[in-house]
């Protein structure tokens, strides 16, 4: 049942908090926020230091979203205290992202999307659905963007989820996949590759949730 569940998250989530070291790098911050979530704040906070542990703001992007979202989890009245850090990954996102001017009428598709340096990759992928999935959240945050900022930080961050948005299969993709409606809205990995990994669409329905999220919380505040 539901009590039991909980039971058995809270155990492992025990076992893998004292065990950290031995998580790989780009699931630790997962603990640390299914720890906050689950209100067990000081366990949260003894193991960021590790979670932020990192030699270039752009390491922080594999990190992403769940570092950025444990960070907000914990934030007190002071703020995020690795802001610094997340705003140079955040500039740093930008300075790597395709714009309008960058691009023809045969290469529009990629207009939004980031080229990560360390990828083996040079065109833009789904990848992007990582550190765009904490963009949201950033936003009502007051130490990670401050109110003159908002206009240019969201006309970036809509440039990048419109090419979310096009690496998602609408209509026009329908004739590339079997009959029956299930690929509709499924997220392929680049706008030439037609499969859909799993992966993909979950983040990039985790990105679509936490703007939302993000901008109700901006709104409110």
């Amino acid at each position: 049942d539901g009590a039991a569940l909980v039971e058995r998250i809270g155990k492992e989530l025990t076992r893998l908090a004292s065990d950290i070291e031995s998580v790989p790098v780009p699931e630790r911050p997962m603990v640390a926020w299914a720890l906050a979530k689950h209100a067990r704040y000081d366990e949260a906070r003894a193991i960021m230091p590790i979670c932020r542990r990192a030699e270039h703001p752009g390491m922080l992007v594999g990190r992403m979203p769940w570092l950025g979202l444990a960070e907000i989890e914990l934030a007190r009245a002071e703020g995020v205290p690795s802001a610094p850090a997340l705003r140079e990954m955040r500039d740093m996102m930008w300075q790597l992202q395709i714009a309008r001017a960058d691009t023809d009428a045969a290469s529009a598709d990629l207009i939004g999307g980031i080229v990560f340096t360390r990828s083996l990759n040079k065109l833009p992928t789904w990848q992007v659905a990582r550190p765009l999935a904490f963009i949201g959240p950033m936003l009502a945050e007051p130490s990670l963007t401050e109110a003159d900022e908002l206009p240019s930080e969201m006309v970036q961050m809509f440039e990048a989820l419109r090419f979310l948005r096009q690496l998602s299969a609408g209509d026009h993709e329908g004739h590339m996949y079997a009959a029956g409606g299930d690929w509709r809205w499924g997220v392929r990995p680049t706008p030439w590759e037609q499969s859909m990994p799993i992966d993909a669409s979950a983040m990039a329905l985790i990105c679509v949730c936490q703007t939302i999220y993000g901008l109700e919380r901006l709104e409110a505040r």
